[in-house]
């Protein structure tokens, strides 16, 4: 009996069934230097965040919200600054294989999916379409928006650098944590999402700490803690998120993390 020649039909399905196991295998070998067993994972933000003027941009009106952070440590030279720490992060996250279907998905939308009424009198400063403005050395800036759908709304450097934040161009006052002591160097950058008075709403907020206390003069490195925290306004969603959907979403933002670490890793 002849062999049947397979159909485009049948190859199209082989490929639909084979195609996500052998991405998300390609995704965890560009991420084995960030294993999950050195990430810390919670249900909650921190005061920093939870109290940030950001924070009340993205939830003016007190809706329950879900929250979630990760982080992890790293040991990094002292010559990497904050700054190129966060942007190294951000090229990770938004230009790396797992967030590849979502930026598919925007950039074909084209449209502006940002909306607060905190923000109605800021122009955005620089819309950002494509992974080549992506930068390993610079922060984007203040109003910068992210394939239509995230808006960098604060930001503050420390660090062995100057310091600097979003407020010093007139927008929300820097939210850095006074818990901290003053050894501690704080940098992040905050990222808005969603539409006020939408279905949802929130803040990434990317973020950096690192022991500032004088060190020996052999010591060339430190440890940095790298951390990716999220709040999301749920309305009438909360139920649906602590289900399914949040499921995916911890499982999701997990990845996320993972590509924007090991992008900070690479030399």
């Amino acid at each position: 009996m002849p062999l049947r020649r397979p159909t485009i039909l049948t190859l199209s399905f082989t490929f639909l069934a084979l195609a996500p196991p052998l991405y998300l295998s390609y995704i965890s070998t560009q991420v084995s230097s960030v294993p999950t067993s050195r990430i810390s994972s919670s249900y909650s933000i921190s005061t920093a965040l939870a109290s940030s003027q950001t924070a009340r941009l993205v939830n003016p009106h007190g809706y329950s919200a879900t929250q979630d952070s990760r982080s992890t440590a790293v040991r990094l030279s002292d010559r990497v600054s904050d700054e190129q720490i966060l942007a190294r992060f951000m090229r990770g996250f938004f230009g790396g294989g797992m967030f590849a279907p979502e930026r598919v998905v925007l950039s074909g939308l084209g449209k502006r999916l940002v909306r607060f009424e905190g923000l109605k009198d800021e122009p955005v400063t620089e819309h950002v379409w494509s992974t080549g403005y992506l930068q390993r050395a610079t922060l984007p800036p203040l109003h910068a928006l992210f394939f239509g759908a995230f808006r960098v709304v604060d930001f503050h450097l420390d660090g062995p650098s100057s310091a600097v934040s979003g407020a010093a161009q007139g927008d929300i006052v820097p939210s850095a944590p006074s818990t901290l002591a003053p050894t501690t160097g704080y940098s992040y950058i905050d990222l808005a999402w969603g539409t006020e008075g939408g279905l949802l709403a929130g803040v990434h907020r990317f973020s950096v700490t690192r022991n500032m206390g004088v060190k020996s003069s052999e010591e060339k490195e430190r440890d940095v803690i790298i951390t990716f925290e999220c709040e999301a306004n749920t309305k009438d969603w909360a139920g649906v998120l602590g289900g399914t959907l949040g499921t995916f979403h911890m499982w999701y933002a997990m990845w996320l993390f993972r590509e924007g670490v090991a992008e900070v890793l690479k030399e």
